[in-house]
């Protein structure tokens, strides 16, 4: 999927700092306020914090997509991922 970047100015409910359409629906219980395709990432971070959220994001939507995966050990792989 081709993912579009939405920058937002504060941090999502929960203190998290970047968003998925299919980690939103399983942490909050609500549909997606944006396009499935739109990541959400907090502005003002550093150049390498914004990639990795962003890695991050797209392969945990992809896991719990794909695989259906629950939030939780979709995000566990996707954290593991980074520090590769």
């Amino acid at each position: 999927m081709k993912f579009k970047i939405k920058y937002i100015s504060k941090k999502l409910p929960g203190g998290y700092i970047g968003m998925n359409a299919e980690s939103y629906f399983k942490i909050y219980g609500k549909k997606y306020p944006y396009a499935k395709n739109v990541i959400l990432v907090l502005k003002g971070m550093s150049e390498d914090l914004t990639e990795s959220t962003i890695q991050h994001e797209k392969i945990e939507y992809e896991l719990i997509n794909r695989e259906n995966m629950s939030y939780h050990k979709a995000h566990i792989i996707s954290n593991s991922l980074e520090e590769v």
